[in-house]
């Protein structure tokens, strides 16, 4: 049920808004002045907030004012009452936060559009904020370590714990199957079987992982131009970077940087 907090420090008014409301689904809460319609806001946290201006103790744009201090009650639509209809007052209320006015006397009809208009204004932003939520998550994850799923068999199997290990040091090297095998004292053929047979992957699939990922993060963190950072992480063309940042995430380097910095300094400003 949609939450309505009226404030106004009319009974009779209030009293009318709160039974015309109930009457047309809202729960509904009043409050008969400006301090105590700030504490409702906090205790209730509504949907909406319709709020007369001019009251006693804390008027409509002090109410105002301290709700969009509190993250809690920020983003909760106000539609201010007035009888007032001066530009003055007007834009006062707009530079504070205010998202409608309604003029005294005004029909049930346009409390309800006023009411609906706000509804549908927040709940639009809020499915906009779980999908940027979303590409912030996806930006921000630490992709770095693609064989996180493989944890476990590293624990009891040390050979493929030191291939992890001696990729992940010289991935930024020209290093391939073969130098991998030279290095740890297997023999291609061996080293081939041993990570086919656990992973399913070949081990140059992992040497493409570690570089790919660790390009994912240059792009996100730093200016520097995708030529500079295929050669940082151990490509020595770029078409052949290109094209294999392409097999991970669908685009080219450019276009993913371009897509995704500004969800991720988003989230870590």
């Amino acid at each position: 049920m949609t939450k309505v907090l009226v404030i106004e420090n009319e009974e009779q008014t209030r009293e009318m808004l709160l039974e015309f409301l109930e009457l047309e689904g809202f729960e509904a809460i009043g409050a008969e002045n400006g301090l105590m319609g700030v504490e409702k806001a906090h205790a209730h946290l509504p949907d909406i907030t319709i709020c007369d201006i001019a009251m006693p103790k804390l008027d409509g744009h002090g109410v105002l004012k301290t709700l969009r201090q509190n993250l809690d009650t920020a983003i909760i639509p106000l539609i201010f009452l007035t009888g007032k209809n001066t530009p003055e007052e007007l834009r006062q209320g707009m530079e504070l936060g205010a998202n409608d006015y309604l003029i005294k006397p005004f029909t049930p009809e346009k409390l309800l559009k006023a009411i609906a208009a706000q509804l549908k204004l927040k709940n639009t932003f809020q499915r906009w904020f779980a999908v940027k939520s979303e590409e912030i998550a996806q930006a921000s994850e630490p992709e770095i370590d693609e064989f996180a799923k493989f944890a476990p068999l590293f624990a009891y199997c040390s050979q493929l714990q030191a291939v992890y290990d001696f990729i992940a040091t010289h991935y930024q090297e020209s290093i391939s199957l073969r130098d991998v095998a030279k290095n740890l004292g297997f023999s291609p053929a061996y080293l081939t079987q041993l990570v086919k047979q656990h992973t399913g992957e070949p081990i140059n699939q992992w040497i493409i992982k570690r570089r790919v990922t660790a390009a994912r993060s240059l792009l996100l963190e730093t200016e520097q131009s995708a030529e500079k950072i295929a050669e940082a992480v151990g490509y020595q063309s770029i078409n052949h970077f290109f094209r294999q940042f392409r097999q991970y995430y669908g685009t080219s380097p450019k276009a993913w940087r371009k897509a995704n910095r500004q969800a991720y300094f988003s989230l870590n400003k």
